[in-house]
């Protein structure tokens, strides 16, 4: 005989990591650049670009870490993105499609706590070091789209 509140509670189970999965959002956002004069005019001179990177990350279930899969400092790793390109202005937007977030991941963590930390270096491709001092981001992937993210950056020592 056919047995309807099975089926439904076999349906419910199913449904359950696809919401899960479905409650974080795939990060589509913008970081708005601004460059000092003196970092603008050091970055055309020696032909370096610049690298904008996105770590994403979310707070893991008590499954998760009873599979112990959580990295060392408690956290669901979701992957990483990053963008670099010369600049010659002293304002540039870098636009993010949350390409490098791992959405299967998101089983693990708890419902609204992926958050993304973007940090801004020179690219190291015509100079060895970093040149660049700039701000960091480190807040919800929510709230990063909600408004572009502004940083700022100078040369270090400036």
């Amino acid at each position: 005989m056919f047995d309807v509140r099975r089926l439904a509670l076999a349906s419910l189970v199913a449904l359950v990591p696809a919401l899960a999965v479905a409650a974080e959002p795939v990060p589509k956002y913008s970081v708005a650049l601004t460059l000092s004069p003196a970092a603008v005019a050091k970055l055309t001179k020696v032909k370096e670009q610049v690298t904008v990177s996105a770590h994403y990350y979310g707070m893991p279930t008590e499954a998760a870490e009873k599979k112990k899969i959580p990295n060392e400092i408690g956290e669901i790793d979701l992957g990483d993105e990053e963008i670099t390109r010369p600049l010659a202005e002293p304002r540039a937007v870098f636009a993010f499609a949350g390409k490098g977030f791992d959405m299967k991941k998101t089983k693990w963590i708890h419902a609204g706590t992926s958050g993304i930390l973007i940090n801004v270096y020179s690219a190291r491709r015509s100079v060895d070091d970093n040149i660049l001092d700039c701000g960091i981001y480190q807040d919800t992937v929510e709230l990063a789209m909600s408004k572009p993210i502004e940083i700022a950056c100078k040369l270090i020592g400036e």
